[in-house]
């Protein structure tokens, strides 16, 4: 499983980046700031950026507050989050394909998406079995590259240098964690999933398998998850292997009947 990432080189339209800069501050480093808090934040001149905000704000991807000079993310941005979780989860092909495995584990499976620049992977959609107990776990809660059990899966792909060097940039990552990792990604490879034993969460434990697209990069990263009561550390490499299994299948699926997963 190898998919480098291409080298980031300068955008075509750099005022669609920023625009896209200042989205990504206010969703995950600040839910509220003014034009000069942003501009300073992102390294942006402060008129270029005041005149970014007014045209989100017109398109209603940000809005002004009314009694302060700060601005959020806008409603504009559910529709657009909504039409994507709904294209990018594929519900219906992968829910078909892990729905048995999730009810007779009764364990919960995240469907996510590998984030660019290693950022991690962020969950686009959920199968949870039916038991009242079930553990559920948040659409558009973006899991750390450093998360044990999807980050094994994307780092098995990646060169670990490559990966130093992006995770510089993000605060709440530690490199030690990164590193830590390091040493089980040949069994990754072999055995084509990526595991937590309650190193995430105590308590808590989780297998991931990729699907890899057509250009054999990850497309979507499944991952099965639940509290050691009802997923035992000893099941671990039972489960892993039968998410391996269903991920082959969604792969085999999309290619016999002509389907994307990009």
């Amino acid at each position: 499983m190898t998919s480098p990432h291409p080298k980031r080189t300068s955008p075509p339209a750099p005022a669609v980046a920023k625009a896209v800069e200042i989205l990504d501050y206010l969703a995950n480093r600040n839910s509220e700031a003014g034009v000069s808090v942003i501009a300073a934040a992102i390294g942006m001149n402060k008129s270029t950026c005041y005149n970014i905000l007014q045209t989100l704000a017109g398109e209603s991807m940000v809005v002004k507050d009314s009694r302060f000079p700060v601005y959020r993310l806008g409603p504009r941005l559910v529709e657009l989050g909504t039409a994507s979780r709904r294209q990018l989860s594929h519900r219906d092909q992968v829910g078909e394909a892990v729905r048995p495995l999730v009810e007779t584990s009764g364990l919960t499976c995240a469907i996510a998406v590998p984030l660019p620049g290693d950022r991690g992977t962020i969950i686009v959609d959920r199968v949870i079995p039916r038991r009242a107990d079930a553990m559920s776990v948040a659409i558009g809660y973006v899991a750390s590259i450093t998360a044990p059990a999807m980050g094994r899966v994307v780092l098995a792909t990646r060169d670990i240098d490559e990966v130093l060097s992006h995770i510089r940039n993000f605060p709440d990552v530690d490199e030690a964690t990164l590193l830590g990792l390091v040493d089980s990604l040949d069994t990754v490879r072999e055995k084509g999933f990526g595991w937590s034993d309650s190193e995430f969460q105590p308590g808590t434990n989780a297998v991931a398998a990729p699907i890899l697209n057509a250009d054999r990069e990850i497309a979507l990263v499944l991952c099965l998850v639940g509290d050691a009561a009802h997923f035992p550390s000893d099941k671990i490499d039972e489960y892993g292997l039968a998410l391996v299994e269903i991920a082959k299948q969604i792969e085999a699926r999309t290619v016999r009947e002509g389907l994307s997963l990009s």
